[in-house]
């Protein structure tokens, strides 16, 4: 039996998302990593036990697809624990892995996929993000005492250009020679390393700040 469950879900990890869409399908979310024990030797554990109308259910919980060696795991352990296996996942790797849950009654959750965080966590992702690139960009906006004027005016081209191409031709020089002159600028600290668009960025605060901080001196 398969059933998809769409929309938007919260996500921390993909036990945390699990945990969600099990609790809206009316199970009951006991314990996580419960560990498969015989005779005495712990051999595997399954990531979620839940519960429903009376019955335990083992639930292995995959963030990509369920492939036949997922199901014929949370098979035996769903046997040796006395419980019904479910498996939650982006749905299931292949055919072979398709009639293997069906033969072995192994129920498939599937998840959709577009899950996005919840906006108490897409907050917390954005302020700590935030937190980062200001940090990031204070630490950058602090040369504007140490910059030269040849190294404005290679600001100046980097934030009036598209891409590296661009800020070289208007500049005046080879693309090879405008990257030695960025790459020397990050080696003293001026400019980050990485993407364009965000050299682009932090080229355009310098140029703003030093533009400032020189007209009030």
């Amino acid at each position: 039996m398969k059933r998809t469950v769409s929309g938007k879900v919260a996500m921390k990890s993909s036990e945390s998302i699990a945990k969600e869409l099990l609790e809206v399908l009316g199970y009951k979310v006991s314990e996580f990593h419960k560990k498969v024990i015989i005779n005495g030797v712990e051999v595997s554990d399954v990531d979620i036990v839940a519960e429903k109308d009376g019955k335990l259910y083992a639930v292995e919980v995959k963030a990509g697809p369920a492939d036949v060696s997922s199901i014929r795991q949370v098979y035996v352990n769903s046997k040796v624990l006395k419980m019904i296996p479910i498996i939650v996942s982006r749905g299931l790797a292949d055919e072979r892995a398709a009639e293997l849950a069906k033969e072995l009654n192994v129920d498939i959750i599937s998840l959709s996929d577009q899950v996005l965080t919840n906006l108490d966590e897409l907050y917390v992702t954005f302020k700590s993000a935030l937190i980062d690139f200001f940090n990031d960009a204070l630490r950058f906006l602090s040369k504007c005492n140490t910059l030269s004027e040849g190294d404005l005016r290679i600001l100046s081209h980097i934030a009036l250009s598209e891409n590296m191409e661009e800020a070289a031709r208007n500049y005046g020089a080879s693309l090879e020679e405008f990257v030695a002159e960025v790459s020397n600028l990050q080696k003293k600290g001026v400019l980050p390393k990485g993407r364009y668009d965000y050299v682009l960025l932090i080229s355009k605060l310098m140029i703003l700040l030093c533009s400032f901080l020189k007209n009030q001196q």
